[in-house]
């Protein structure tokens, strides 16, 4: 799993799917199968997810998905983890809930913070943000937020049989011109990266195909 998305450098990738289509159960095979240090920072629920795959001990679990308080305190002790570890990699499931709920002004300055503490994690680790697809426009929710964060965003979907994993173009407006999601939407651009198999007697997927690209 690790050439569908390399290079693994420093720094955010975004990928972005429909619910169900299997990003967690994707990116949490490609931190078994990372060989330097990994973590992920999980909701509850797809926790289940990682003990099926048998990574539940690089696990950290937030029990409650819109409690930023225990977001922030376990994104800080993932900083100082980040510092100490070899080439560090983190997967954030960020839970939709969290990305669509109106936030009172406290929660705002938690989830300001919060993103602070994941960039300064991204500047010595490869932090790969999963979100959930609009599938108004296949963009993720937030993706205005996300774009100032990263230019590799990375876009899942169910084909027959297979998944297909594409590299996504956002254009972005200028300084200063507004943001229209319709413009933008009409304006993506989808280069095929890779098609994946589920497996048939176990949890995960298999690579089909690499597509190369230049």
């Amino acid at each position: 799993m690790v050439d569908v998305f390399s290079p693994l450098t420093p720094g955010f990738i975004v990928v972005y799917g429909r619910r169900g289509v299997g990003k967690t159960t994707l990116l949490l095979q490609l931190l078994k199968e990372h060989d330097s240090s990994g973590r992920a920072l999980l909701t509850r629920r797809d926790s289940v997810i990682a003990e099926k795959l048998g990574v539940s001990e690089k696990v950290d679990v937030i029990q409650r998905s819109l409690d930023l308080t225990l977001w922030l305190k376990t994104a800080a002790n993932l900083l100082l983890w980040s510092r100490r570890a070899s080439s560090p990699l983190l997967i954030v499931a960020l839970p939709l809930e969290l990305l669509l709920v109106p936030l009172d002004e406290t929660s705002m300055r938690h989830f300001g913070r919060l993103i602070v503490v994941l960039t300064m994690i991204a500047e010595s680790a490869c932090v790969f943000l999963e979100v959930t697809e609009n599938p108004k426009f296949m963009l993720p929710y937030r993706y205005f937020l996300l774009a100032e964060l990263s230019e590799r965003f990375y876009h899942m979907a169910r084909g027959r049989r297979v998944r297909v994993i594409s590299r996504v173009r956002i254009p972005l407006p200028e300084v200063g011109e507004t943001w229209s999601h319709d413009e933008i939407a009409k304006s993506l651009t989808f280069e095929r990266r890779a098609i994946l198999a589920p497996l048939p007697d176990a949890w995960g997927f298999r690579v089909m195909r690499i597509v190369q690209t230049h």
